[in-house]
């Protein structure tokens, strides 16, 4: 356990590196071709620094995030072949490194008590869910909730406690909270965020705007991070998507004018186009050199 905050579960560190990662790296993409080399390598120890982070943290689900934005990363980028061999090395590499702790955790994942009590949870969260379906059992009421109907499923360090935690499971979380009206919303709005950017950036693309067009990829990725690291989390509430969010629209208002912008623009160059053309001299004139012996001295035939 880290100092009081948002990253006092090394689980929340890793989702706050998941979330940074994507992004620093299609941003650095997007800025490269206005770097020196040196300096597009250094601005690259930004992601690599969070990836190791994440690994370690020790955190599962931040770890299966990770191993998915790398796999997506792949399909997204143009250069898949020399991707895949980067990333099939670093992955080599950074499993090598991690603890025999940590792999034996992955080895009794799904089995292992903790494994056991969060699918409980994710069982009784979702009958809670569809026993309360328009405003759920109450925020924060899953602890008491379990702990009163579902005492003979504690496992573990729970039994000892006497209580249940939380569900650890932002879908479970904000359905057993506000049922499915609250969920319906939570779902629209994380829809609504990977919609934006890749709409976004299929028309930077379409305009040759690279920057825009790279980092909506990143964004996007981070935000699919989240939603996997959040399968094993309670972090619904949590800054993560609602910064994330904040991305979203700010870049969506930067992108509309920076749209309009270019298309005055090539409005503009149009129009002059069309000038240019419509006052350019005949070709005829310029190729006849007229003088005042020139006579026509050839009669017509009739």
């Amino acid at each position: 356990m880290g100092p009081q905050g948002y990253f006092q579960n090394s689980g929340e560190l890793a989702i706050q590196m998941v979330v940074f990662a994507p992004i620093a790296t299609f941003f650095i993409i997007g800025i490269k071709s206005y770097l020196k080399i040196w300096q597009v390598r250094l601005l690259y120890l930004m992601p690599i620094t969070a990836a190791m982070t994440v690994l370690g943290t020790s955190s599962r689900g931040g770890q299966l995030a990770l191993m998915v934005q790398l796999i997506l990363s792949i399909l997204i980028t143009k250069y898949r072949i020399r991707t895949l061999i980067v990333i099939g090395l670093v992955g080599a590499i950074g499993y090598q490194l991690l603890p025999q702790e940590q792999k034996v955790r992955f080895e009794e994942a799904g089995s292992d008590d903790t494994s056991v009590q969060r699918l409980l949870y994710w069982q009784h969260g979702w009958q809670m869910i569809k026993d309360h379906p328009f405003l759920g059992i109450g925020y924060f009421n899953f602890p008491p909730y379990y702990t009163l109907h579902h005492a003979d499923d504690l496992v573990g360090m729970t039994v000892s406690r006497g209580k249940a935690e939380l569900p650890h499971n932002i879908f479970i979380q904000v359905g057993t909270d506000t049922g499915f009206t609250g969920l319906a919303v939570f779902l629209a709005l994380i829809a609504a965020g990977l919609l934006t950017m890749r709409k976004i950036g299929k028309e930077a693309a379409q305009y040759g705007d690279t920057f825009v067009a790279s980092l909506t990829k990143g964004v996007n990725l981070a935000l699919l991070g989240y939603v996997i690291a959040g399968q094993f989390v309670t972090v619904a509430y949590y800054p993560f998507l609602w910064i994330h969010l904040v991305f979203v629209t700010a870049i969506h208002t930067f992108w509309h004018r920076e749209k309009n912008r270019i298309v005055e623009e090539v409005a503009i160059k149009k129009q002059c186009a069309k000038k240019a053309v419509f006052h350019q001299p005949l070709p005829f004139k310029d190729n006849l050199k007229w003088s005042s012996s020139t006579r026509i001295t050839q009669k017509p035939r009739y």
